[in-house]
């Protein structure tokens, strides 16, 4: 096993470049995914409003919105709008990078979606929801607002985020904001990002493949022996292979951490990679399986074709998968990240079950090799 563990690190630069563009692909296929999902959620469905606060608000919303905040986000919120001479608030120019908005909606996220909430309520609504809590009076702003959060997280923290969304989305055009004109520009700003994304997915699959070429001559230069010519391109594939498993993994734990997706997600993923490489293990010992067995066993007879589809999967299959999965997050983006979970899972059964595989020829080609005192050549 030594030989060619020992031939495969002697071309360690041009496998680091292999990692190096996978993880180019990788990035990409990531931003497409977000951007995919993007185009539905902030695109079409919030009219390209990124963020939960809004440019301009009516003086009407303005004050509403502040009567349900604690002093510190009244003190927040007087801080960044300014009232204009044709009686809208504005949000201060301060306030606009992303790290600023990502506070202001993290602040204000509540209070706004609380309003909406109110908003939509019909007179008789209202009344039950005060009678229901003791007879409330209209002006206990604070005790309204915490009754009805309490509600919105028990229906789940994306219904906040879509009430409060509702009301930016609502006030914006009162307060005159060209909804149209901002969906038109996000949207194609989005496009041409995923478009951006692709030229550099594209360059780095075809960087791969022909780097991935040039490792195999190489190996079909230094060596002539099929035995270990095989081995050795066998190895490189499932090395390529578990590094793409690793690094999807992180990427697809990442992304749900940061959805703060429910744990099912996590449990199915880590189902499927138990169960996988427990499947192929039976596989490859259980004798009623040996016609597959034989199917998908790496064997020196159909070794040339065996390679070339190996190498067509590990340079050319795995992106475009993940690049299918990620478009799946126009549906979900837990579900596109799962689906990364999937694929890698995939990878390390795939693995696992060539590994013997690998092993035998490289026990075959160490014993060709070996010298009369049982020491390598």
């Amino acid at each position: 096993m030594k030989r060619i563990t020992k031939n495969l690190l002697a071309n360690w630069q041009y496998v680091g470049g292999l990692f190096l563009l996978f993880l180019v692909e990788l990035y990409c296929i990531a931003g497409i995914s977000d951007s995919v999902y993007r185009m539905r959620n902030t695109g079409a469905e919030s009219s390209g409003i990124q963020y939960m606060a809004a440019d301009a608000l009516t003086q009407d919303a303005w004050q509403r919105a502040e009567l349900y905040m604690s002093d510190s986000e009244k003190a927040l919120w007087n801080d960044c709008y300014e009232k204009k001479e044709d009686g809208l608030y504005y949000l201060d120019d301060r306030y606009k990078s992303s790290d600023s908005m990502s506070e202001l909606e993290e602040k204000f996220r509540v209070p706004q979606a609380v309003v909406w909430k109110l908003s939509v309520m019909d007179q008789k609504e209202l009344d039950d929801f005060l009678e229901e809590n003791g007879g409330l009076e209209r002006t206990d702003y604070l005790e309204i607002r915490d009754l009805l959060e309490e509600q919105l997280e028990k229906a789940g923290n994306q219904e906040t985020d879509s009430c409060a969304m509702a009301f930016v989305r609502e006030q914006s055009e009162a307060a005159g904001v060209d909804l149209v004109e901002k969906k038109t520009r996000y949207l194609s700003g989005t496009v041409f990002l995923i478009i951006l994304y692709l030229m550099f997915f594209a360059a780095s699959a075809v960087g791969s493949v022909y780097l991935a070429g040039l490792i195999q001559r190489l190996i079909g230069k230094w060596i002539q022996e099929p035995e270990m010519r095989g081995a050795e391109q066998m190895l490189l594939y499932t090395t390529c292979m578990a590094f793409d498993a690793l690094m999807v993994y992180i990427t697809a734990l990442y992304r749900l951490k940061q959805l703060h997706a429910a744990a099912g997600w996590y449990a199915a993923g880590f189902i499927i990679l138990a169960v996988l490489p427990a499947a192929a293990g039976v596989i490859r010992i259980r004798p009623e399986f040996e016609k597959i067995r034989e199917k998908l066993a790496f064997t020196e007879r159909r070794q040339r074709r065996f390679l070339k589809n190996m190498s067509t999967a590990v340079f050319v299959g795995i992106p475009l998968a993940l690049l299918i999965a990620g478009c799946m997050s126009v549906l979900s983006p837990c579900l596109a990240d799962f689906l990364f979970l999937m694929a890698a899972d995939l990878a390390v059964a795939a693995g696992a079950f060539w590994l013997p595989d690998i092993m035998e020829a490289a026990d075959c080609v160490d014993e060709t090799f070996a010298g009369d005192d049982g020491e390598d050549w």
